[in-house]
């Protein structure tokens, strides 16, 4: 087999492999913060839902990033219609859990910028998934 009969084989099958590989952090993950016992729950099509922090579960997305070399996902979820408003979720890897670092949020509008939420201590969100 020639080289470039070899590349045309190993370049798509190693993309394939690449994206359908799940991410390591999707799952169920349960805790306390700020008093509030909630369940985030992270999808593999980076669909996210929160219960427990809200009166109402809310939905949004989730995405890894990558901060100053540091591994972090952001979960963003709106209010209801009748109350707009955005929160976003900042985490950070801790062993089989995640560890939130900061909570924003702020009535939808333009202009408005993410105000942080004071974190009571450093909460902790374990998988709660019964695979993990």
């Amino acid at each position: 087999m020639n080289l470039r009969a070899l590349t045309q084989t190993l370049i798509p099958a190693a993309t394939f492999l690449l994206v359908s590989c799940g991410s390591e952090f999707e799952g169920s993950y349960s805790g306390n913060v700020n008093g509030k016992e909630i369940v985030l729950h992270l999808d593999e099509d980076k669909k996210a839902q929160i219960t427990g922090y809200f009166p109402d579960t809310l939905e949004g997305t989730w995405k890894e990033e990558n901060i100053l070399g540091k591994s972090a996902i952001w979960v963003s979820f709106e209010g209801p219609t009748e109350k707009p408003f955005r929160l976003r979720f900042e985490l950070q890897p801790e062993g089989k859990g995640l560890r939130v670092t900061g909570i924003k949020a702020r009535p939808l509008g333009k202009g408005t910028r993410l105000t942080p939420i004071e974190l009571k201590g450093t909460p902790i969100l374990s998988p709660s998934d019964p695979k993990s």
